[in-house]
């Protein structure tokens, strides 16, 4: 389902057939995944999961500057 230019009989025509792996290859180029999976009811559902963004670190304090230093 994943390969370019992979078409079903029932596709309409028009297509060129490379969406789901473009959308596979972007997925990937941002550490995801792209899915499929069965729709209740009927159908299919694609699923993109991507990473969870590390947390930002805290930002580090500044250094007190020293008065009346010696010259």
């Amino acid at each position: 389902m994943f390969e370019p230019f992979q078409r079903l009989s029932d596709s309409a025509p028009g297509g060129r057939g490379l969406g789901l792996a473009v959308a596979r290859g972007l997925a990937e180029a941002i550490d995801g995944v792209l899915s499929a999976e069965e729709t209740p009811g009927g159908g299919l559902t694609m699923v993109l999961s991507l990473p969870r963004a590390p947390s930002p670190s805290p930002a580090p304090l500044p250094s007190p500057e020293v008065e009346g230093s010696a010259s």
